[in-house]
């Protein structure tokens, strides 16, 4: 009885230096192919297609995808804006729908904070809807969302967060009674002493 099939084997290519993220600096590499080999009783014979590459650093062993090689730390800080700019925006919608109600002052503040935060990103009126449309059929309370995403954040955009949650929050007059409740939940769920919480809304509207 013959035996044969194919099997994965992770090969070692080139190697060199790459700016590694997580070792905040250049760092050492492996570049890593996934290959499927013919197999014959079980012994690798034949090299068919690559399934996957990647690189290895070799100082954390994180995996990267192959365009790490022609990114530097300006490239990374600024996708890291980017993506803390959207991680704002939907905490901002999320707590400016709490109420069951929307109105221009609040848009507005999203707006201009939003603008101030995301640098190189802007945001129209129709894509803000959007954005507000797809929030609330989401189902899911500013406390809920931060407290699964807050482990990500530095101490410096956990203030953020909870100053422009604030400011949206209030810039109509009135604070209302579900926004809030939900503010109040805020410490906990990020993970911030309610001493802490407390300066960051006294100096809220203070850039």
């Amino acid at each position: 009885m013959i035996l044969y099939g194919t099997t994965s084997l992770t090969l070692t290519g080139s190697r060199g230096q790459f700016y590694c993220p997580r070792c905040s600096g250049q760092s050492d590499y492996k570049q890593k192919d996934v290959r499927r080999f013919f197999t014959l009783y079980f012994i690798p014979l034949i090299p068919l297609n690559v399934i996957e590459t990647y690189l290895e650093c070799v100082g954390c062993k994180g995996r990267f995808a192959m365009d790490a090689l022609h990114l530097n730390k300006d490239d990374y800080e600024r996708k890291s804006q980017d993506a803390f700019a959207q991680l704002l925006l939907r905490a901002m919608l999320l707590i400016m729908i709490a109420d069951g109600t929307v109105d221009d002052a609040e848009l507005n503040e999203v707006e201009r904070l939003h603008a101030a935060n995301a640098k190189e990103q802007t945001i129209s009126r129709v894509e803000l809807t959007h954005q507000i449309t797809m929030a609330t059929q989401a189902k899911l309370t500013v406390v809920d969302f931060l407290n699964r995403v807050s482990g990500h954040l530095s101490d410096e955009q956990k203030n953020e967060v909870i100053r422009c949650c604030f400011l949206v929050s209030t810039v109509a007059g009135e604070l209302r009674t579900e926004q809030m409740r939900q503010l109040e939940q805020l410490p906990a769920a990020m993970g911030i002493a309610e001493n802490r919480f407390r300066e960051i809304i006294e100096g809220a509207d203070q850039p």
